[in-house]
């Protein structure tokens, strides 16, 4: 199992590859990975999806993955546990924010495939992505809060794109396995709120 030490709640990893490319099969920690050039498939539990510049992705630690790659790519991943979020790193604390999104981290891949479908938010996060590594590199004061900040704006935005195209696969192709799915999700996104729980809740 490749784990993070202690102190690597956060890390960048920038590198090219000109053939498969795959990640340690368990890992204690998270991934957004942007592709900065290049095209192939990427291969995520039992899905198979194009890759292409610009893509971004959000890969749980429970996901297998790999990259089948048909022209040289430049990876870039963000690499962090939930520890990047833990109130001596944050204030005000993120346990509310991080329950709130918690089910979409660990199940990103639902709906498989590159995880941002407005433009908007594309430019967004490719922009956030750029001053994240010059926060990185530079090391400059308060550069890890800064980043922690930056993580979680990025990963709402994630949510948010992940949620709004799960609701629309669901009103397009309300079978069985979907409606069992999004159960599950929504009992994983409030389970810490009580009135939520309720059956009646549920069943709206």
């Amino acid at each position: 199992m490749e784990r993070f030490n202690l102190r690597d709640t956060f890390l960048i990893k920038q590198f090219v590859k000109d053939e498969r490319h795959s990640d340690a099969d368990h890992r204690n920690y998270f991934e957004i990975i942007f592709i900065e050039e290049g095209q192939g498939k990427h291969f995520i539990n039992e899905f198979i999806v194009s890759y292409s510049k610009g893509d971004i992705f959000l890969v749980a630690p429970e996901d297998k993955h790999h990259f089948e790659i048909e022209e040289e790519t430049t990876f870039c991943y963000f690499q962090f546990t939930e520890q990047l979020f833990s109130s001596r790193m944050n204030l005000p604390d993120r346990s509310y924010w991080l329950h709130r999104i918690e089910h979409i981290m660990h199940h990103p891949n639902l709906l498989p495939g590159d995880i941002i479908n407005e433009s908007y938010d594309r430019d967004l996060l490719w922009h956030i992505h750029e001053v994240i590594l010059k926060e990185y590199t530079s090391q400059k004061q308060f550069y890890k809060h800064n980043i922690s900040n930056m993580v979680s704006t990025t990963l709402s935005i994630i949510a948010r794109n992940i949620k709004r195209d799960f609701k629309k696969q669901l009103d397009t192709r309300k079978d069985v396995h979907a409606t069992i799915d999004e159960i599950l999700s929504y009992i994983r996104q409030h389970v810490y709120e009580t009135d939520l729980m309720k059956i009646s809740a549920i069943a709206e």
